[in-house]
């Protein structure tokens, strides 16, 4: 596949870091885990690349699947014409601290184009707001409707538990008179993470939700796709059909099958769910 490389890069030279350090790297807890993710970049040929972990315990090493759960989430995103960061999985080897680990790295390349500058939505929107203007009303008025609404969408049918204002950067030129959303990233807190959701699953209980951490002020994913404008739910797209090699060709053997087999049916309920709740009238 495409966005999988199996043979092992050296990425050892990389510094990676649990303190931001400028651009090179920088550390996020995992709401709900005791763990951290790591993340690091480097310039190739001009072009500026991030890296970034699973998640990370200084103890146990590295403990998670974040990493393989950002390519299924894409894979889905691409199916339903959802723009998001184009992640690729390397299988590597990195020094963290003077230990050397063969694990799993999102790589991806920077996607701000020339001139543009990030800031979170968080600090555009507090400092452009309208009057008593909530999050979602400014995302219509600023014609941001579409993406907002299908990151409602997929981080419902993927259970994401972690939208905080930082995956969602606003990318703008630095006269500050044109701006965009970022594609959407950060979707490794989702489907089996954390593992008591894992238990969730095994019983059958894919349609549980659970806490989120979300900028636009919702904490259940099913609530929020009441936040959906009601013209932006006829135009979202929720694919017929959808074979299970389409999200987990090429990752085999990465995880457990049984692993992928509760992701499917998590994916296959909640798509039904939110067809439905689409559809309704």
């Amino acid at each position: 596949m495409y966005d999988v490389i199996k043979e092992a890069t050296d990425l050892r030279h990389l510094r990676w870091s649990r303190k931001p350090v400028a651009d090179t790297s920088k550390t996020m807890a995992m709401p709900g885990t005791g763990r951290t993710y790591l993340m690091s970049s480097e310039i190739i040929s001009g072009r500026l690349i991030y890296y970034k972990l699973s998640g990370y315990d200084p103890q146990l090493g590295i403990v998670g699947h974040e990493c393989i759960y950002e390519i299924i989430a894409c894979r889905l995103m691409d199916l339903m014409g959802i723009r998001h960061v184009e992640y690729t999985l390397v299988n590597a080897d990195v020094d963290i601290d003077g230990h050397t680990f063969r694990t799993w790295v999102c790589r991806w390349e920077d996607y701000r184009q020339t001139g543009e500058i990030a800031v979170t939505f968080n600090q555009y929107y507090e400092s452009g707001k309208l009057y008593d203007e909530t999050p979602i009303r400014f995302c219509i008025r600023k014609r941001w409707a579409d993406h907002i609404s299908g990151m409602l969408l997929v981080d419902y049918i993927i259970r994401n538990r972690n939208r905080s204002a930082g995956s969602v950067m606003v990318l703008k030129n630095r006269a500050g008179r044109r701006s965009r959303l970022s594609p959407l990233s950060d979707h490794g807190c989702s489907f089996l993470i954390p593992e008591y959701l894992l238990s969730d699953c095994i019983k059958n209980d894919f349609m549980k939700d659970t806490h989120v951490r979300s900028f636009l002020g919702v904490v259940n994913s099913r609530q929020n796709l009441y936040l959906i404008p009601n013209e932006q739910r006829k135009k979202l797209l929720i694919p017929a059909m959808i074979e299970k090699n389409d999200l987990f060709d090429g990752l085999q053997g990465i995880l457990d099958d049984h692993c992928y087999d509760l992701i499917w049916e998590m994916i296959s309920r909640r798509m039904e769910y939110a067809h439905a709740f689409l559809s309704d009238d």
